[in-house]
């Protein structure tokens, strides 16, 4: 393998599009059309999530995001 193969073998970070790609091609065809077409919505779905249900009284953090973290930073070091 010379160097020009070695520089295209090499994995780099993806973008938000290309992981979306990459599980729309995992998943079944029924699944990953819609998710395709909602792709473009992505960050406004996350603006959303994490700035505007707050707004109107739901924490997405608080209930969604935060008990799974606590957890293995519990798992993971042994403090409550």
């Amino acid at each position: 393998m010379d160097e020009q193969e070695g520089r295209q073998a090499r994995s780099h970070p993806p973008d938000r599009g290309a992981v979306a790609q990459d599980l729309a091609g995992v998943l079944p065809i029924e699944i990953a059309r819609p998710m395709m077409r909602m792709e473009q919505y992505g960050m406004l779905i996350l603006m959303a999530l994490f700035f505007l249900l707050p707004l109107i009284g739901i924490n997405f953090f608080d209930e969604v995001v935060r008990p799974p973290v606590q957890g293995l930073a519990k798992a993971m070091t042994g403090v409550q």
